[in-house]
């Protein structure tokens, strides 16, 4: 019983996850709200942060005309 509810526990939570990924994390410098390209700029992180999405690969991002973040995967 117990390990039924962390299967179903674990699986909501990696749907939350995918859902958030294909909703923040982008390929490209577009924003995903605005669509532009030209007012996007890298947001100043934290030692944590900076670190922890050097591993995961993708940087944060901030659209400066409708002020959306967003994640981009670093290029290769």
């Amino acid at each position: 019983m117990e390990f039924e509810l962390l299967v179903i526990i674990s699986v909501f939570l990696l749907i939350i996850f995918l859902l958030w990924v294909k909703a923040n994390v982008r390929f490209s410098d577009n924003c995903p709200k605005c669509g532009s390209s030209v007012n996007v700029k890298r947001v100043p992180r934290n030692f944590l942060t900076k670190y922890l999405l050097f591993m995961l690969n993708l940087r944060r991002l901030r659209c400066e005309k409708c002020w959306k973040f967003f994640y981009q995967v670093f290029p290769a």
